[in-house]
């Protein structure tokens, strides 16, 4: 009797094919994984993740986590590429989790060394982290594989700004403004 998870599932799909309302999808994939056994296995872990990344998207950060924790707890830790790792971390950094963020955007860079993406989002969580020596560091390692990145240099201007070096805060914010980034104007404002 009742419905299986399977079928709250598909119902989740359709609806978001449809353009529906994104906390229904979310209802209708609790309900999916609220029928299914724990502890979870490799076959209902693709609801965990699937409704990780819809809470993410509707900003229930700290509740995809939990659901990112619990889908490689199901498949191993063994098996998550570099993007688990990725998507995992942006949840991480947006609750405010920056140690796990830490860990996770390491993971991904041991994993895929040359995606400089992650590189650029290690030296973005030691910024939001507090940490802005760190910050500085890992955006210029970074620029030696992307030479030319305005984020690069606006990490680094806000981390000069934050530790009162006014002057090297103004040379790495001009830069990224030079290179195109249309958002660091206001902190070279802030910092002068």
């Amino acid at each position: 009797g009742g419905a299986s998870p399977e079928n709250y599932f598909f119902a989740a799909r359709s609806l978001e094919l449809a353009g529906g309302d994104s906390l229904r999808v979310i209802a209708l994939l609790d309900s999916a994984v609220a029928r299914c056994a724990k502890p979870y296995t490799p076959a209902t872990a693709q609801f965990l993740i699937e409704r990780a990344q819809r809470l993410a998207a509707a900003g229930e950060f700290r509740r995809a986590v939990f659901d990112y924790n619990d889908y490689e707890r199901a498949i191993g830790a063994d098996k998550m590429g570099d993007r688990f790792f990725y998507l995992r971390e942006q949840a991480e950094l947006e609750a405010h989790m920056f140690q796990q963020a830490l860990d996770d955007i390491r993971s991904a860079i041991a994993l895929n060394p040359a995606e400089a993406l992650y590189r650029i989002e290690e030296a973005l969580i030691l910024l939001r982290a507090g940490l802005f020596d760190e910050a500085i560091k890992a955006a210029q390692n970074t620029l030696t594989l992307l030479p030319e990145n305005p984020d690069c240099y606006k990490i680094m201007g806000i981390a000069h700004g934050e530790l009162g070096h006014k002057a090297q805060a103004a040379e790495a914010l001009n830069k990224a403004i030079e290179l195109g980034d249309e958002t660091a104007q206001p902190f070279l404002q802030k910092y002068q």
